[in-house]
């Protein structure tokens, strides 16, 4: 779960986007390792 906090930098839906992308790049890229190592 994310809380982020609204600021001038980024409001808080921009945030929780940007965490849900690093998310999935993140699991992806985990997953192109596994099969690699395979």
């Amino acid at each position: 779960e994310v809380d982020p906090i609204s600021d001038l930098k980024g409001s808080e839906a921009y945030r929780r986007e940007m965490a849900r992308v690093f998310v999935l790049r993140a699991l992806a890229d985990a997953w192109t390792n596994a099969k690699e190592k395979r």
